[in-house]
């Protein structure tokens, strides 16, 4: 995309307003929208208390280590965990 904005300066050569196409400017609206969106979809899901299936809750029944259970469940390797914990492999 090209930069198609005309700024204006103030007095003191600093750019001081942008004049976009009304294309640029719509699509910049619903970008900003989306973003909205997605912030507001975020602070929700935080709130929640976060859930997990039966075969989850199963495992964790049946005595299967927590960790385990949990980074399997999320699709981790041993090493994926360690590095996200910052933890030597070993250590997990």
């Amino acid at each position: 995309m090209t930069n198609s904005a005309q700024i204006i300066r103030d007095q003191n050569g600093n750019p001081a307003f942008a004049v976009l196409p009304i294309d640029e400017y719509e699509r910049l609206l619903e970008v900003a929208d989306e973003a909205a969106s997605i912030r507001t979809y975020d602070a929700y899901k935080a709130t929640q208390p976060e859930t997990f299936p039966d075969e989850v809750a199963s495992r964790l029944l049946n005595s299967e280590h927590p960790v385990k259970v949990f980074r399997e469940y999320r699709g981790m390797t041993q090493t994926q965990l360690a590095e996200a914990a910052c933890l030597r492999q070993a250590y997990v």
